[in-house]
């Protein structure tokens, strides 16, 4: 987010998994676990209390040692979404987009005042009706709705006097909403499982890895392989997920969704073993691999797209890859001065 004027750059969303009421609240990007607490406990746990679970990302933040400390005090179960899986959070993800679309229609010209609009940003949405479950957060958790400006002229806005009235409104509310999202979710089962492929794994079973969702550092990203492995099976968390065993320079996390998971088939005896090209190490996570340079073939002087001021571009033939996936790049780039020093003028 852009830097307010209050210096805020992010927003912690926090959604209630049955009610769907929202908080946002304004942070910094820089937070680190213990503030976080403290902003959980002010802004959420203060309210509502302490939850039986507690779902999130796989953030440094929530997989620190001190907050596996905090919500273990408290008695909170963690549940992390699975790798390259958003839907196990997918309700915080529309909610961002739902902020990411209020905010437009109101934030000023310069885009620094965001912090200051989320209050009514989170009364407005918590005061609307979901589609998911056909009632707003806030009746589900307080059984009446908000008084806001022009609610005085309407009538049925008013709270039931009547405490076993009240009670009997939100039971039956807390039950139709129960209802609506049960549905909601089966409609959402049913298309996933229409493209969804039915294969389970056993621990020692070897898998390759979709690429699909990892930073591959490279000449093309057209022309890298598909899929990477074999990689061996560690551990089977669920129907759906499992954790493989990665080698160190991968620096991912380690579980993943069936759905980019393939079986490995060992080649018949008839046909020997497989021949594969041992490709150089890439950082995966951080895109700080380093290519081998086969050699140098080409030099030109050019200019990069935002920029005014122009370089020297070597055509560089990148190791174990083919000639197609030769590239262009800036000689700051380039380590192999040995190789690039022939084309010096």
């Amino acid at each position: 987010m852009p830097t307010t004027l209050n210096g805020f750059d992010c927003i912690v969303t926090v959604v209630d998994k049955l009610s769907k009421m929202g908080h946002f609240i304004a942070t910094t990007t820089t937070v680190d676990a213990p503030s976080l607490a403290k902003l959980m406990m002010s802004n959420i746990f203060r309210l509502h209390g302490f939850p039986k679970a507690l779902i999130s990302d796989r953030d440094a933040r929530f997989t620190s040692e001190y907050w596996k400390q905090f919500i273990d005090a408290l008695g909170i179960a963690s549940h992390m979404s699975t790798a390259f899986h958003p839907e196990t959070d997918g309700q915080t993800e529309r909610m961002n987009r739902t902020i990411e679309e209020m905010l437009r229609s109101y934030v000023n010209d310069k885009h620094d005042n965001w912090d200051e609009l989320l209050p009514y940003l989170e009364l407005a949405y918590n005061n609307s009706r979901q589609a998911s479950h056909k009632f707003t957060p806030y009746f589900l958790n307080h059984g009446t709705h908000p008084f806001v400006p022009g609610a005085a002229l309407n009538p049925t806005s008013a709270a039931a006097v009547n405490p076993d009235t009240l009670a009997h409104t939100v039971a039956t509310a807390l039950t139709e909403a129960k209802q609506h999202l049960e549905r909601a979710r089966e409609r959402q089962r049913e298309y996933a499982n229409k493209s969804r492929r039915h294969v389970e794994f056993k621990v020692g079973d070897r898998v390759y890895l979709s690429t699909e969702n990892l930073k591959l550092p490279g000449p093309s990203r057209k022309l890298q392989e598909r899929r990477i492995g074999p990689f061996t099976i560690s551990k089977v968390l669920s129907p759906v997920t499992y954790k493989l065993t990665l080698p160190n320079e991968m620096q991912i996390h380690a579980t993943f969704h069936v759905k980019l998971l393939h079986p490995f088939v060992e080649s018949p005896e008839e046909f020997g073993e497989r021949v594969t090209v041992e490709l150089p190490p890439i950082g995966y996570a951080r895109g700080d691999g380093i290519y081998l340079v086969d050699y140098v073939f080409g030099r030109k002087w050019d200019t990069i797209v935002g920029k005014s001021r122009p370089e020297w571009f070597y055509h560089v033939a990148w190791l174990g890859y083919s000639l197609e996936e030769a590239t262009w790049e800036p000689r700051r780039q380039l380590l192999c001065h040995r190789l690039t020093h022939s084309f010096l003028p």
